[in-house]
């Protein structure tokens, strides 16, 4: 009897001793997780990189972009038709107002949403800036989208559109100065250094907010990126003033309505990049010009040169 208490007690001890290194082992694990989450801030969050379908509401239909980081695993001289229509889904947020651009923004995982000049004149337009750091090819980078709010309607662009000649260059250096001041606050927000080297631009605007977004690629090419990590995609754009040889900005994809009036204007100025046409006509006066019209032609089919 004595016997076998004593066995039932070693080996209480022994299970005992077990559960304390096993309770001990969780203690461990919890406090790694604790700083783990301390630092997250410091590593590229694990955003998913797979194009994948998305539903959205989008001029009164229901849409489904093709969306992921993966998107931009390419040289930004290529046409892309799924970054085109994301272009075009987050211009038209932005039109109709800043909570809208800042939505749209989280919808496709953007964060660290900055908006300013809603409310501002000609030469400074609504502007969102958003951001996000992802891991590509083994690599930390941080995807920066620079959205620029155009006019709410096609009458007031053709209101403005002659006062605004000038001003399309003064608004595009205004923006580029603001973007500097975020760009600046990258390293601190994502906890490691941001440049040109790390950075992939993502820029867009319909409308007036496409002729300052069109001149945003030339400003920004050099310290913050180049042709080919800087996407540039431009709906509706009005002709602006252009620096040396317009053509050789082949990441600046200007999609185009042939019957759209401002498409034309000023007639003796030019735009960066390639015009791709669409040849849409609406019966209303300035319809063509809509973004609700852009949208029923994309969904169609990708936009052509004129040649083609």
């Amino acid at each position: 009897k004595g016997k076998y208490t004593g066995k039932s007690k070693i080996t209480f001890k022994i299970e005992k001793k077990s559960t304390d290194k096993k309770t001990t082992t969780s203690k461990t694990t919890d406090k790694k997780t604790t700083t783990d989450k301390k630092t997250s801030k410091n590593d590229a969050p694990k955003v998913e990189n797979k194009v994948q379908k998305i539903s959205v509401k989008f001029c009164g239909r229901n849409v489904k972009l093709k969306w992921g980081w993966n998107l931009f695993n390419k040289n930004a001289a290529k046409y892309d038709h799924d970054i085109a229509m994301a272009g075009l889904y987050l211009s038209h947020g932005a039109e109709l107002s800043k909570e809208k651009a800042k939505e749209r923004l989280e919808k496709l995982g953007f964060g660290y949403i900055k908006s300013q000049w809603y409310n501002g004149g000609i030469s400074e337009p609504g502007t969102t800036f958003a951001s996000q750091a992802i891991n590509m090819n083994g690599k930390r980078m941080v995807v920066v989208a620079i959205v620029v709010r155009g006019t709410s309607s096609a009458v007031d662009f053709l209101t403005d559109l002659w006062s605004a000649v000038n001003g399309f260059s003064t608004a595009a250096k205004n923006v580029k100065n603001s973007f500097k001041d975020y760009y600046k606050t990258l390293d601190n927000h994502y906890g490691f250094h941001v440049t040109k080297d790390n950075t992939i631009l993502f820029i867009t605007g319909h409308s007036y907010g496409g002729a300052v977004a069109g001149q945003l690629a030339q400003m920004l090419e050099g310290k913050y990126g180049s042709k080919k990590t800087i996407f540039d995609y431009t709906f509706a754009s009005a002709r602006y003033d252009t620096i040396g040889n317009r053509s050789a900005y082949k990441n600046v994809h200007n999609i185009l309505n042939w019957n759209d009036e401002v498409t034309f204007l000023p007639p003796n100025k030019e735009r960066y990049g390639t015009d791709l046409f669409y040849f849409k006509s609406k019966l209303l006066p300035l319809h063509d010009h809509y973004v609700s019209t852009f949208l029923e032609c994309m969904l169609e089919k990708t936009p052509a040169k004129f040649s083609e």
